[in-house]
């Protein structure tokens, strides 16, 4: 091989299935996360896109953290009845999420095909470089189905845990979105619903014509 000629591995369809699932999972993962912000923010799903949509992974999670973070360190009891148990299942969501994404995800879709060639044959391998203190260090390895179905597993099971967690926490939501939207219409949120009707006139629109008073025609006697 020329040592200018760009060097693609041989296809090996198990594992690139497996990739590609692996990679599917996460577009999914990804999608509950951003759904879990728009919740977090009070915000409807289009404004929350606007905050997300062209955010990292890592500072998806430090948001969802921080939004989340405020909203039980408050003092509306409306976010009460998200338990202590709750909580401490939410950090560990996040935290599990954050490494999910440096160990598997970062590696899986930005590490590059190489070729080690060894005294048996060829070899591919994927590498991933990073370039931190102390130098540049790279780090390789060679792709299985079994170990890629392992790490899509993983991924489909947070992507169920965000969606519980999403789940719970609806409720409590939904009440502080009312609560924003009663106060700013200046009322108290367990204050009732009393619509009123008022119609006025406009001006300098032309009074209306009365009609005609009809005649009675008197009736003939026979």
């Amino acid at each position: 091989m020329a040592g200018d000629e760009p060097y693609l591995p041989a296809g090996d369809v198990k594992v690139e299935r497996a990739i590609g699932r692996f990679i599917i999972a996460w577009g999914a993962l990804e999608r509950e996360i951003d759904s879990a912000i728009h919740d977090l923010l009070l915000a409807k799903s289009s404004t929350g896109m606007i905050v997300t949509a062209n955010l990292a992974m890592r500072a998806k999670l430090d948001l969802v953290h921080a939004l989340f973070e405020q909203l039980r360190r408050g003092e509306d009891a409306i976010w009460r009845p998200i338990s202590t148990e709750w909580e401490q299942r939410v950090d560990r969501l996040i935290n599990m999420t954050a490494k999910a994404n440096a160990d598997a995800r970062v590696p899986i879709v930005h590490s590059q095909p190489l070729v080690m060639r060894f005294e048996d044959g060829d070899r591919p391998v994927w590498m991933r470089a990073a370039a931190r203190k102390g130098g540049w260090r790279g780090f390789a390895v060679t792709y299985t189905k079994a170990y890629l179905d392992e790490q899509t597993a993983m991924v489909v099971d947070l992507v169920r845990e965000w969606a519980a967690a999403r789940d719970h926490w609806q409720p409590a939501v939904n009440a502080l979105r009312s609560a924003g939207a009663d106060e700013w219409l200046g009322r108290a949120p367990d204050e009732q619903d009393h619509p009123t009707l008022q119609i006025q006139s406009s001006r300098g629109l032309p009074k209306a014509t009365p009609k005609p008073k009809r005649q009675k025609t008197p009736k003939r006697r026979a």
